[in-house]
């Protein structure tokens, strides 16, 4: 079977990055940072944006940390450090915290055990 273009991001740097040369890095004058798994600014900001369909196989943009869902186990790209849930699963999580809390309301029941209405 022929390939039609590089499967993984250490291939790509490898044949489409402008500072490698038989695998070394020109700037960082030792092994590319790519292939060690590390982030690249030049790879991430010149060569990922030409091939879309790579965009995150050398790992999340820079800000951006992968993280598990709590409900469905799913690795999401999160928002931010507070993030718990996957987009999907937080629009569930924030219904059934909803009708709880409505349903807690309307029993007059608050949180600490006393009357919600006075």
């Amino acid at each position: 079977m022929r390939r039609t273009g590089p499967e993984t991001a250490v291939d790509l740097a490898a044949h489409e990055c402008a500072n490698s040369v038989h695998g070394l890095c020109i700037i960082g004058g030792g092994a590319c940072l790519v292939a060690l798994g590390r982030g690249c600014g030049y790879f991430e900001t010149a060569v990922l944006p030409l091939h879309p369909e790579m965009q995150y196989a050398a790992g999340p943009p820079p800000g951006e940390a992968r993280v598990r869902c709590r409900r469905c186990g799913d690795a999401f790209l999160a928002g931010s450090h507070r993030s718990k849930w996957c987009p999907e699963c937080a629009r569930e999580v924030r219904r059934e915290q909803t009708r709880r809390r409505v349903a807690r309301h309307r029993a007059g029941v608050a949180s600490e055990g006393r009357s919600v209405t006075r």
